[in-house]
């Protein structure tokens, strides 16, 4: 299997080269010294200019918030996006397949991983017999794919999304006002509302404040002590005159702010430069100055 995890990765990687149209090198680099950036994330493009493969290495949207790292590649068919397969580190791998309507719509994505899976004959995991901890040994020898999870999608008459069905009961519904905005997101948990967002729009912008539920579908009261910090949140966006994000600012119901993200876009609009900061003590390396920011380079 190992062989087989290695042919894929070179198949990929030779399909995605003779792709690249475009690169984008992101660096990484915490506080203000800039000296000490590192390549964070490298992006390749297709001649549409559709994203053909992402490597990332210890990227970090902000000091506890991170992606895996590993590679992704995209495998597009009439520019939609068909499959997408992610190779980690440690050589597992996934791979997401999406299916489409007659009217260009994603109406399913099938979810599938290949990795090494515990044996038969050991007993191991949440109420069983030898316990939730599980050593190499416990796994086969050689990774083996699987189907992990199907997620369905439907529109509207206008072809905007109104329903994520999760294989894993956790579904999603949405709302939108008259002028086709998103005016209301709910998700739900084994058909239990877990949480709902509305939507309110102002002149440069949106926000909406993400509310959690309980199981008797009552709101959770907020948490303020010395141990837990548990606020309603606030989520901001300023845009620009051509509609992209250039600000978000995450505030509590108190009207704390916690963080905020500032975004820099060159003349052709894209990204080169992204500066987040944590404003509140409840959070590492809170002040007024650049927590993590990335340097977009295009090539």
């Amino acid at each position: 299997m190992r062989n087989l995890i290695f042919i894929v990765t070179v198949l990929i990687s030779t399909f995605c080269k003779g792709q690249d149209f475009g690169k984008c090198i992101v660096y990484q680099f915490s506080g203000v010294d800039s000296t000490n950036k590192h390549i964070a994330l490298v992006q390749t493009f297709n001649q549409a200019g559709q994203i053909v493969s992402e490597t990332y290495s210890n990227y970090k949207k902000s000091s506890n918030q991170g992606n895996t790292d590993g590679s992704y590649f995209y495998y597009y068919t009439d520019s939609l996006l068909t499959k997408r397969f992610f190779i980690a580190d440690d050589n597992d791998t996934s791979k997401v397949e999406y299916y489409y309507d007659s009217n260009r719509q994603c109406i399913r994505e099938e979810y599938f991983s290949c990795e090494k899976r515990l044996r038969k004959d050991i007993k191991k995991g949440l109420g069983q017999p030898g316990g939730c901890v599980v050593f190499e040994e416990d796994l086969d020898k050689n990774r083996t794919w699987m189907k992990t999870n199907e997620v369905t999608f439907s529109y509207n008459g206008k072809g905007r999304l109104i329903r994520k069905d999760d294989g894993q009961d956790y579904d999603r519904v949405w709302q939108y006002d008259s002028l086709n905005r998103i005016a209301q997101e709910k998700g739900y948990s084994f058909d239990k509302l877990e949480y709902g967002e509305d939507y309110k729009y102002f002149n440069g912008g949106y926000k909406y404040s993400q509310i959690f539920y309980d199981g008797n579908g009552k709101i959770k009261v907020p948490i303020y002590s010395d141990i837990i910090f548990n606020p309603i949140f606030t989520s901001t966006f300023y845009l620009n005159s051509n509609g992209k994000i250039i600000k978000e600012e995450m505030t509590t119901e108190k009207g704390i702010k916690i963080s905020d993200k500032t975004t820099y876009y060159d003349s052709h609009g894209r990204i080169v430069k992204t500066i987040h900061r944590y404003l509140d003590k409840h959070y590492i390396n809170a002040n007024n100055h650049p927590e993590t920011t990335h340097i977009f380079e295009y090539k």
